[in-house]
């Protein structure tokens, strides 16, 4: 095996320079495409929830955004884009190491590649026939990654098959040649492996879980709900909410605001409009967006006539990637005490499309660009805020009340 290895080695010739060039700048390319799409997925799963707009989305069939939006640009809760950055970084950093310490690379950097191959045309089938949109930069990514190995395997024609056999050959007798070789293969896999744990709850990959606080007797927090409406009226601070279901920081800004009330249940009254930033019913949105957002908002607006919103929305942000017809009604059935004939009565009924529109109409008039919006005794605050907050917001609204009172 030793000296099979060591003809395999002395058959392959280390890089030209101006073929590390072209590979080079291949896979700057396709890692400059993979920096912009992590840029974009961020952009679209963004706080302020507004609608995003690219070079790369030339239409519905050809757009970036919407394969940016779809359940397919995770895997395993880590965006697909950021896989690639990582990927298309090791390829550079190993033909730079080739280069500088002068070994032969060609054939990890095959291999590297048509491993990669596979996913490329997963990805390709999903977003053509699943997601029925191309993303133009993701096709530049499957290119690089196609061309590379066939640059490689014509300037090696004379010996393809060394060009295969190298990079296994050498990697299984490095495994067990020691310990040392062995155990860094484990660390590396263990880090790479890592940041399917710790990456998917920086981006919020569903289901994000929110704390219920839906008391047993079926009411919120011992406070009275009307509707939309939670709390007393006449309470001082006065939160108008303007969410959109779909929209990833929503749910988040949702469940801070729930937590406010938990810990001033007597001080905050909170009402919920919709925003959808869905083509379907927003005016404001000329192309697919958040697709299922207005349906859901028709949910909830039902579920509202029955003061059931709370609830139900509280599910439905906590699975706000799976809002189909289907799984809407499933979410609504698990809400007890829910009417679901009354409800399929309201979803028919076209004052309940008429309302979500009102909200949008009040939204806009009110400057209006992305959610989540809030309007706080009036005052306009966008995207998501941490609890403190908002604490400081209402210790401020308290104090200023008692300086008027005294006064």
């Amino acid at each position: 095996m030793f000296f099979f290895i060591v003809k395999v080695g002395c058959k392959m010739s280390i890089m030209s320079k101006k073929l590390t060039a072209v590979i080079l700048i291949l896979l700057a390319i396709g890692l400059l495409s993979s920096l912009y799409l992590t840029h974009l997925y961020l952009e679209v799963h963004n706080i302020t929830g507004q609608p995003v707009s690219s070079f790369c989305a030339v239409s519905e069939g050809f757009n970036c955004v919407t394969v940016a939006n779809s359940d397919y640009a995770l895997f395993f809760g880590v965006p697909v884009a950021l896989i690639g950055v990582e990927y298309f970084l090791f390829l550079i950093v190993l033909t730079i190491a080739g280069g500088l310490l002068k070994k032969p690379v060609s054939s990890y950097l095959l291999w590297a590649t048509l491993l990669a191959w596979p996913g490329c045309f997963a990805l390709a089938m999903i977003s053509t026939y699943i997601i029925q949109s191309v993303c133009l930069l993701c096709c530049t990514v499957y290119a690089v990654c196609i061309i590379l190995p066939v640059i490689l395997l014509i300037k090696n024609n004379a010996n393809k098959k060394f060009l295969l056999m190298a990079a296994p050959l050498e990697i299984f007798s490095l495994l067990f040649a020691g310990k040392k070789y062995l155990l860094s293969a484990i660390v590396i896999g263990v880090v790479a492996l890592s940041q399917f744990f710790w990456v998917p709850p920086l981006f919020c990959s569903d289901p994000c879980k929110a704390e219920t606080f839906q008391s047993k007797d079926g009411g919120y927090l011992g406070l009275p709900v009307d509707g939309i409406a939670l709390g007393n009226k006449n309470a001082h601070f006065k939160i108008e909410e303007f969410t959109d279901i779909q929209c990833p920081f929503c749910g988040k800004a949702h469940q801070v605001i729930m937590e406010l009330i938990s810990n001033h249940p007597e001080l905050v009254y909170h009402e919920h409009h919709d925003y959808p930033l869905d083509h379907h019913c927003n005016v404001n949105i000329n192309r697919p967006f958040h697709q299922n957002a207005c349906r859901a908002a028709m949910f909830g607006k039902c579920a509202a006539k029955q003061n059931l919103f709370r609830p139900l929305v509280e599910t439905m942000f906590s699975h706000r990637r799976n809002l189909s017809d289907e799984e809407l009604f499933s979410y609504a059935e698990s809400i007890e005490g829910l009417d679901i004939e009354q409800l399929k009565s309201c979803l028919e009924d076209p004052q309940t499309l008429e309302a979500i529109q009102k909200d949008i109409a009040l939204g806009a008039k009110r400057g209006m660009r992305g959610t989540p919006t809030f309007f706080v005794n009036g005052k306009k605050i966008v995207g998501f805020k941490q609890l403190d907050f908002w604490e400081k917001q209402l210790e401020k609204t308290m104090q200023e009340k008692k300086k008027k009172t005294n006064n």
